[in-house]
This record gives structure tokens, C-alpha cells and sequence, in this order.
């Protein structure tokens, strides 16, 4: 798992559900179809503490669930992200509004928040997996001047695995391909002495 790309995902949805919920979109609306107060009654720490995790969770699972479907680009980790929203949180969402009597306008804003940002971090969790072999050289080099030793790619090729191709450019623009192709055709041998 990309846990840069997670950590990232996780603020994303905290930002956005600032802004979601902020008296400028949609604050002042949820607050008079609910009756209260955004956490009236409630300490402000733990609600954001636990909305935090929550929005990790969300992304560790959005992750894994996208490394499974082998999508490796922004726009197929978007699409995913849309599916999950739309078919598992906004249809849980919907039951509980029906026999809750909440209103319609309530769920729409509550769910619409839930799938748009499960699109965002479905978009980000994949984006640099997806990125063209013509790229990967720069990012290694440009890493590589900066004094970067230890390089990334992410595993939404297989589970577990970076894509071969990615792998391969990233080496070849750090080690050069005499020194790529000695390795790979070593393999897991060490070199002879």
C-alpha cells in the first residue's frame, strides 16, 4: 500500500469535508434539516479525532479495494472511488434515512459529501502508479538530485507489486541499463565475486 498516497487521501477528505460543511456550501443548510448545531453538545477534539480515523480507515480500504481491481490511473481510481460511494455508503445511507424519517435534502448532503470524497481519494490513490514510463525518468532523476535514496513506485500493478515497466524506467534513469539488465539477469543471486 502507498501510505503517502493514504495520508494525503485522508487530509483530502478532511479539507473537503471543511469546506463541504462550512456555513459557505452546505453548513447552514444541514444545520436547520438536522436541528442542531454542527457537534453542538460535544467536545470538538474527539469529533475531529474520530472523524480523522474514520476518513483513514476509508482510505486504507479505498486502497486496497482499488490495488484488487488492478486500475493504476487517476481516472480509474476516480471511477472506483465513485462505485464504492455510490453503492455501498450512499445505499447504507439511504436505509437509515427511509426508516429514520430524516429528510431527503439532509441525505443528499450527507451522501453527496461521502461520494465525492471517495472519488477524491480514489483519484489519489492511484494517480502516480498511473504515471506514462516517459515521466518515471524524470521523477527519478529529479528525486536522485535532491539526494532521495529510497524511491516509491506503489504496488496497484498486483498486490504487492510495483508495474515492471515503471520499475524498469525508474532503474535504468538512476542506474543506467548496463547495471539494470546485470541485475535482472541475476535475479535474486548475488553477484560473483
Amino acid at each position: 500500500m502507498n501510505w503517502v498516497a493514504i495520508i494525503v487521501a485522508t487530509i483530502a477528505a478532511l479539507v473537503i469535508g471543511f469546506l463541504w460543511y462550512g456555513t459557505w456550501a452546505f453548513g447552514k443548510s444541514w444545520m436547520a434539516l438536522a436541528g442542531r448545531g454542527m457537534g453542538e453538545g460535544q467536545q470538538p477534539g474527539p469529533l475531529y479525532a474520530l472523524t480523522a480515523l474514520a476518513a483513514l480507515v476509508e482510505a486504507i480500504a479505498l486502497s486496497w479495494f482499488i490495488s484488487q481491481t488492478g486500475w493504476r490511473t487517476g481516472s480509474g481510481g476516480a471511477l472506483i472511488g465513485l462505485y464504492a460511494g455510490l453503492g455501498f455508503t450512499a445505499t447504507a445511507m439511504f436505509s437509515e434515512v427511509l426508516f429514520a424519517g430524516r429528510p431527503a435534502r439532509l441525505y443528499a448532503i450527507n451522501a453527496g459529501y461521502q461520494v465525492f470524497q471517495a472519488v477524491v481519494m480514489g483519484a489519489i490513490g492511484t494517480s502516480q502508479e498511473g504515471a506514462h514510463t516517459d515521466v518515471v525518468p524524470q521523477l527519478a532523476l529529479t528525486a536522485k538530485e535532491v539526494g532521495v535514496d529510497a524511491h516509491h513506485i506503489g504496488d496497484c500493478f498486483l498486490p504487492g507489486m510495483g508495474d515492471p515497466e515503471l520499475l524498469y524506467a525508474y532503474s535504468v534513469a538512476i542506474r543506467g541499463r548496463r547495471h539494470t539488465w546485470t541485475r535482472m539477469a541475476l535475479g535474486g543471486r548475488h553477484a560473483r565475486q
